[in-house]
């Protein structure tokens, strides 16, 4: 067991959705060790949901190499649409290289 069972939220925590997104839509959690290929499970599970790519997915990750280790897996399983990146990169040549843009604003991607 690796310890990452979905507990009931208590207190002041509860599950939210950014005000700008529709709600009531698929949402996962995968809980995994380094290496075991959680980005390409879901990579495969968006391209599952939304096999025409109509879709806004939101992919968080921890630090600025994992954003391009991850944007090269989900080109590679397909996911060829537009890419945003809300980061500190400016002019990162394998991101353009990857058709993904970068801003510092996080409001930006959803205009």
């Amino acid at each position: 067991m690796c310890g990452c069972h979905p507990r009931p939220l208590s207190g002041h925590r509860r599950p939210t959705r950014p005000p700008h997104l529709p709600g009531g839509g698929p949402s996962a959690q995968r809980c995994a060790a380094c290496g075991t290929g959680k980005t390409v499970i879901a990579a495969a599970a968006a391209k599952r949901i939304a096999p025409k790519g109509r879709v806004l997915v939101l992919v968080l990750v921890p630090t600025l190499e994992l954003l391009t280790q991850a944007v090269r897996a989900w080109r590679a399983a397909g996911h060829n649409g537009p890419a945003v990146a809300v980061c500190s990169f400016h002019d990162d040549s394998e991101l353009w290289t990857l058709k993904v843009r970068c801003t510092t604003d996080p409001i930006q991607p959803i205009r």
